[in-house]
């Protein structure tokens, strides 16, 4: 009988120890991506980029090409200066064919090609996101929102000097800027006249860059 007991004992032992008998480590690898998806999201909103970003590199262990966690790689590179544009439009665009994230992943895309000067792309990508959800708001970080895109529109239309049009983006953010392209009186920002219309834009879409810097 004494055997018998260190017997069940040592059963009772391993059940208890093994990942099926109720504790709370992870069963499978979906598991474990669900819960650094979980912890790397919530370091990410919580502005723990690096913890974040540790989290999400788990992911990419277990499968290099996980969408979201791709995702998160990138966002965390866009919110920390990371100078590797390519990587982390790399990133990013490994996202695009999640439906539930492919509007996050164009709003960090739209960022990046700003940055990269490939002002048409940034545009394309703002479209997107705005013909699919006209008040989008990043879902992980939600001060990121429309008119961070319009900003970055209005940017990109002026640097392809485009002007007009970077105008009426200017216009969807705020009519407290109206300007008459062949009116040289109404040119003026924040009571600073300027000698070119184009130059007036410019002074507004910057006003509108410092309030709405959130990416």
């Amino acid at each position: 009988m004494k055997y018998l007991n260190i017997f069940l004992l040592i059963l009772l032992l391993n059940f208890i120890q093994c990942p099926g008998g109720g504790g709370s480590t992870p069963k499978t690898i979906e598991d474990k991506i669900a819960k650094y998806l979980s912890s790397g999201w919530e370091n990410f909103s919580d502005g723990k980029y690096d913890e974040s970003l540790s989290d999400f590199q788990e992911i990419l262990k277990f499968e290099s090409d996980h969408r979201e966690g791709n995702m998160g790689c990138g966002w965390v590179g866009l919110v920390q200066d990371n100078e590797n544009m390519s990587i982390l439009n790399d990133y990013l665009i490994k996202g695009l064919s999640d439906t539930s994230i492919a509007n996050d992943c164009r709003c960090g895309l739209a960022a990046i090609n700003l940055i990269d000067e490939k002002y048409a792309d940034a545009v394309g990508y703002i479209n997107d996101v705005l013909t699919d959800e006209p008040s989008y708001t990043f879902q992980y970080k939600t001060d990121i929102d429309y008119r961070d895109l319009l900003v970055i529109k209005a940017q990109s239309l002026f640097f392809l000097k485009q002007y007009n049009n970077a105008y009426e983006a200017v216009l969807e953010l705020t009519t407290t800027y109206i300007f008459d392209p062949d009116d040289y009186s109404t040119w003026i920002v924040d009571g600073v006249s300027y000698p070119a219309y184009e130059g007036a834009i410019a002074a507004a879409i910057s006003k509108l860059a410092v309030e709405y810097k959130s990416i």
